[in-house]
């Protein structure tokens, strides 16, 4: 097994124990449906992990800047308590899909996506990305020790960023954060069932 795959199994298990508290918050706060919450949490954290991968790939004389965005953005304290802090974050009026510059321009490109796939109002899911990111990026905090996190989000891809679609499909690292999680909200027997959309 690879470093990366090892990694990425060690950021699933974080990610995928604190899920159903997370898609619990996205339902209670926001009035989202369970689908729809473990779609977006999984888009959310599929995307930082590329939109990571591209912070250091645009900053190669900066070993660090992967860990320090997580540092700035994340909050493992928010891994055991997720729907604690979404709530806590959608009380404020303005929230930022971009996540500090982390997602960019695909912040808003992904929430499209996303109202599409999930027949939710935009404005809402782009309050959910922007709520359980710091989730997400806490998760990766608590799995990872820096120098992995950092060697990690070094070896993703990050087309998904331009193609959020591709999060469906692809055989990476992003689109596999992605799928483990939408099965979350699926119901058991779609899990038995391998159902997906």
């Amino acid at each position: 097994m690879t470093e990366t795959r090892k990694s990425t199994k060690a950021v699933l298990v974080v990610l995928e124990r604190t899920a159903p508290q997370t898609i619990r918050g996205l339902q209670a706060e926001l009035g989202l449906s369970r689908l729809a919450a473990a779609e977006i949490f999984g888009a959310t954290a599929a995307l930082l992990s590329a939109g990571l991968a591209r912070l250091t790939r645009r900053r190669p004389n900066d070993s660090r800047a992967a860990v320090e965005a997580v540092k700035k953005h994340g909050r493992p304290a928010d891994v055991d308590a997720p729907d604690v802090g979404i709530a806590g974050r959608l009380e404020k009026t303005r929230l930022s899909v971009r996540i500090g510059g982390i997602l960019g321009e695909a912040g808003p490109r992904a929430a499209r996506w996303l109202a599409e796939r999930t027949g939710s109002d935009p404005e809402t899911v782009e309050r959910a990305v922007a709520a359980t990111a710091p989730v997400a990026l806490g998760a990766f905090e608590v799995a990872l020790e820096p120098r992995e996190l950092g060697t990690w989000v070094a070896m993703l891809p990050d087309d998904v960023l331009t193609h959020p679609e591709q999060l469906l499909g692809a055989n990476e690292e992003p689109a596999e954060i992605f799928r483990r999680l939408r099965r979350l909200g699926q119901s058991r027997i779609g899990r038995l069932l391998g159902l997906s959309g």
